[in-house]
């Protein structure tokens, strides 16, 4: 809801810093889409021209296309994977010119959108009929917002004369695309929101110091857009991890140190690249006896290297093993490690996920190495 009511403010800034019409009595208090505005469509709708580039090759396809328009008195508002838009074109149904169309709509879980009038007095968000798909979401009996209840590619429908939508389900999302973040600013409490440079399809910032346990999120430049993004293969479980899935805008950090950090404008994922290798605040426990034990470091003078003594009670027989043991950081997050090939360790894979355990009972000394995030066993003599 706080996020809800910062972006209806900056909406707000906006409106009176770059409309040119009158936009009434933006004291209004809404009502919750009670009210039913009366649009008279030639006098309401655009015609929408798609900007541009500068590197955009010309189009030559000589088939006719859909006109798009957009609107005077309304906006439709989309949260998607946190890209937050007001300006996104419509088509008209060939029937019946008081239904806009917004078709080919790729919406995930956990998306968002409604309709606000211009002038930001009055939003509506209500369903021509239920859906299992998406659901209205109000506040004190008013209209909010529309959410998302499934992936998918959507039809939505906007009846003006009701202000009611039609949603329609196309088809489940194959392929996901998502809407190209235009600039951004990465943020952390520490350092609150610093501009992020762009190389190719990548926003990327260098040196940037993060302590362990500590996150960043992602912003476009007035604030409105928080993208909820995921982490690239090679730093997940490693450098970076998400907390929960309910928290997709926030990536934490597991090792705490100076990183170049990457954002990709079209995929929504983080990756990192830790600079201070050899200095950064590397740390390695494990769960022992119903409580984390610090490890021991293999040398003082190198941070990354540390060791661990552990007994098997079990040969491997008959699917009865003992698995290697997790390796977690001090804020309890398991790290992705690799074991080195060795004779005592097997491999075991259970519906593509692979387990590692030790082939014979016995003492261990394991060596965890977090650079290059690899666990070895020797077998110590009886």
């Amino acid at each position: 809801m706080k996020r809800i009511i910062f972006i209806f403010s900056t909406l707000l800034i906006l409106a009176l810093a770059f409309s040119s019409c009158d936009l009434g009595d933006l004291g209004a208090t809404s009502t919750g889409g009670i009210n039913i505005p009366v649009i008279d469509n030639t006098l309401d709708l655009d015609q929408y021209i798609p900007p541009v580039s500068d590197t955009e090759v010309p189009d030559t396809d000589t088939e006719e296309k859909e006109d798009l328009y957009t609107s005077k008195a309304l906006f439709l508002v989309t949260d998607i994977m946190g890209s937050y838009r007001i300006d996104r074109p419509f088509s008209l149904d060939p029937s019946d010119e008081n239904k806009r169309i917004y078709d080919d709509m790729y919406l995930y879980e956990g998306d968002y959108f409604a309709v606000y009038a211009s002038d930001l007095s009055d939003i509506w968000a209500s369903l021509k009929e239920p859906s299992s798909y998406v659901e209205e979401e109000k506040a004190e009996g008013y209209d909010l917002q529309i959410n998302v209840k499934t992936s998918g590619i959507y039809k939505l429908i906007l009846d003006i004369t009701t202000m009611k939508f039609e949603v329609i389900y196309k088809s489940p999302i194959t392929t996901p695309v998502y809407e190209e973040i235009p600039n951004c600013q990465i943020y952390t409490p520490e350092t609150n929101w610093v501009d992020m440079q762009k190389s190719g399809d990548e926003f990327y910032i260098e040196n940037f110091t993060v302590e362990a346990g500590k996150s960043v999120s992602f912003f476009n430049k007035i604030h409105t857009s928080n993208y909820k993004t995921t982490t690239d293969e090679s730093c997940a479980g490693k450098y970076i991890y998400k907390s929960f899935a309910s928290n997709p805008t926030t990536t934490f950090f597991i090792i705490g140190g100076t990183y170049n950090i990457y954002l990709n404008a079209k995929t929504y994922e983080v990756r990192v690249e830790l600079v201070n290798k050899e200095t950064a605040s590397y740390s390695a426990v494990v769960y022992e006896n119903n409580e984390f034990k610090d490890l021991t470091l293999e040398n003082s003078d190198i941070p990354y290297i540390y060791e661990y003594t552990f007994t098997t009670t079990a040969d491997y027989e008959n699917y009865r093993r003992d698995d290697l043991p997790s390796i977690y950081s001090a804020n309890y997050q398991e790290y992705s490690l690799t074991p080195l090939e060795s004779e005592f360790i097997g491999e075991f894979d259970y519906k593509g996920e692979i387990s590692y355990y030790f082939k014979k009972a016995g003492t261990y000394r394991l060596t965890i190495n977090l650079l290059d995030f690899t666990i070895s066993a020797e077998k110590l003599a009886e």
